[in-house]
C-alpha cells in the first residue's frame, strides 16, 4: 500500500535563524570531561548540566555519556564551523551509532540532524516547536553521539551543548528509520510522477500509551531546497489501517480525513497530543516530484510517556540584566520553565516549578529597578 502526502513546516521558532559568519559561543565554557581523540577520531566526553562546547578536528565525532545517575536532558546543540563554501549538516544519534553509518542501514540511531547551504550558518538542533517546550531525553548511562558530514570535505567543528537536569524530555522516534542518504527521484510506478521515501513504521512495543506531540523535519533536495513536494504522518491500528493522518494539503487514509498544515519543509512540526496505544505504530512518509536528482527527508517525531502539553504562556524579556531578551515558557500543566539566552543559543535552561492554571502572568517589568526584568 503506498501512502504518503506531507509532513513538514517552515521552520519557526521563538529564536531566529543564524546567518552570516562563524558564531561566536559567548558564555560557554569548554567540557572539562573530554578526552583526547582515540585511533578513530572519537573525542569521548561526560554530558554535563550548563551549556558548555566542544571543539573537534577533521573526521571527528564526540560522545557524550551521561554518568549523573539521573536523567538529562538536551535543550539545544548549535553547529558551528568556519566553513561557507559547502552543504554541510550535523546529527545527533542515541544509544546507537556506526562510524561513517551502517552502509546498509544509514540513519540508525538518529534523534535530530541540521543542514546549512553554502553560505549559511547552521541553525539550532532543538526538540521543540512553537507551541511547547520539551527537550531530547536522555537516559542515566545513556550515549550520546554528535557527528558532522560535509560530503568530500572534513571540516572542524564545535558543539554547543545546552543540556539539564530532565523537566521536559521527549524520544525521538525517526521515520523512516532508515533509508538511502538520498532517495533515487526515477518514478516507482509510471505514470505516477513522484518517488517516495520508504515507508518503515514504528510501533508502540512499550506495553502502555505513549503520546505524540510534533516532530523535526529534516529535508533537503538536490537543487539545495529545503522542502520536498510532499510529506504525511500517520497514526496506524496494529492491523496497519490509518487512524490519524497529518498532511499538507486535504488528503485521505483508509476512509481517515488528514489534518492539514504547511510541512512540507525542514524545521518543526506541532501537532496536538496525539495518542498511541500499545502495539499501535507511526510512521512518516514524502515524495518528491520527478526529475529532481537525488533528495532526503525525515521525520524525527516527539514521543513521551505523558502527553505533550501546549505551551500556556511565553514572554520574552532580559531576566538576567545580560541586556539580551529571555525566554520563560508555561505549559498547560502549570508547569513553568526560565530560558536565559545568549542571542540564538540557550545559555542555561532553569525550572520555576509550577503554578495552578487559575493564575496568569499580569506583566513583566523591571519593578526594583536593577535592570532586570521581573514576573508578576
Amino acid at each position: 500500500m503506498k501512502t504518503f502526502m506531507q509532513a513538514l513546516i517552515p521552520f519557526v521558532a521563538i529564536v531566529a535563524v543564524l546567518t552570516g559568519t562563524r558564531l561566536q559561543a559567548a558564555a560557554t565554557y569548554p567540557n572539562p570531561n573530554c578526552g583526547a581523540p582515540d585511533i578513530n577520531g572519537e573525542v569521548a566526553c561526560d554530558l554535563l548540566e550548563g551549556t558548555y562546547e566542544i571543539g573537534v578536528g577533521p573526521n571527528q565525532y564526540v560522545k557524550f555519556t551521561n554518568r549523573t545517575g539521573g536523567y538529562l536532558q538536551i535543550d539545544s546543540v548549535q553547529g558551528i564551523t568556519n566553513e561557507q563554501t559547502y552543504w554541510s549538516e550535523i546529527c545527533v544519534y542515541l544509544d546507537d551509532f556506526f562510524l561513517g553509518q551502517r552502509p546498509q542501514s544509514p540513519g540508525v540511531g538518529e534523534v535530530g540532524c541540521v543542514h546549512k547551504l553554502p553560505g549559511e550558518n547552521y541553525p539550532p538542533l532543538t526538540w521543540y516547536g512553537p507551541i511547547m517546550a520539551t527537550a531530547l531525553s536522555v537516559r542515566p548511562n545513556g550515549i550520546v553521539y554528535m557527528n558532522s558530514n560535509t560530503p568530500g570535505h572534513s571540516e572542524n567543528h564545535t558543539y554547543v551543548v545546552t543540556s539539564a537536569r530532565q523537566t521536559v524530555g521527549v524520544n525521538s522516534w525517526r521515520s523512516p528509520q532508515a533509508d538511502p542518504v538520498q532517495v533515487s527521484c526515477t518514478p516507482l510506478n509510471p505514470p505516477d510522477p513522484y518517488a517516495y521515501s520508504a515507508w518503515q513504521p514504528w510501533q508502540n512495543t512499550t506495553g502502555h500509551n505513549v503520546y505524540v506531540g510534533g516532530a523535526t523535519i529534516y529535508a533537503v533536495t538536490a537543487t539545495d531546497s529545503s522542502a520536498v513536494s510532499l510529506a504525511c504522518l500517520y497514526i496506524r491500528t496494529s492491523a496497519q489501517i490509518t487512524r490519524w493522518c497529518h498532511c499538507s494539503e486535504p488528503a485521505s487514509s483508509d476512509g481517515v480525513s488528514c489534518s492539514v498544515g504547511a510541512t512540507n519543509v525542514r524545521g518543526q512540526l506541532n501537532v496536538p497530543s496525539q495518542t498511541v496505544l500499545p502495539n499501535e505504530y507511526i510512521a512518516g512518509q514524502a515524495a518528491n516530484l520527478c526529475p529532481s536528482g537525488g533528495w532526503n527527508w525525515a521525520a524525527y517525531l516527539y514521543v513521551s510517556n505523558a502527553p505533550i502539553l501546549p505551551i500556556r504562556t511565553t514572554c520574552c524579556r532580559d531576566f538576567d540584566g545580560d541586556g539580551k531578551a529571555d525566554i520563560v515558557w508555561g505549559d498547560t500543566a502549570g508547569d513553568v520553565l526560565m530560558w536565559l539566552m545568549n542571542g540564538a543559543s540557550v545559555s542555561s535552561s532553569n525550572p520555576l516549578g509550577n503554578v495552578t492554571s487559575v493564575w496568569s502572568v499580569a506583566g513583566v517589568a523591571d519593578f526594583s529597578g536593577d535592570s532586570k526584568a521581573a514576573i508578576w
